[in-house]
């Protein structure tokens, strides 16, 4: 747990200071990049290229 709340530090350090209000948006992008153990190309073919998104054929 304690290198948890020490990436958690990390990661806020830069930026400088935020509202308690919007603390729990910051600490869910911590948690997100925390998560992801690896990034591949079908990770990024879902990141970018939504099921929604038209190709034309």
């Amino acid at each position: 747990m304690e290198g948890i709340w020490i990436g958690l530090r990390n990661f806020l350090r830069p930026f400088r200071g935020i509202h308690k209000k919007y603390l729990y948006l910051y600490v869910a992008m911590f948690e997100w990049s925390h998560n992801l153990r690896w990034i591949d190309f079908d990770f990024l073919r879902r990141l970018l290229f939504p099921t929604s998104t038209y190709f034309p054929t």
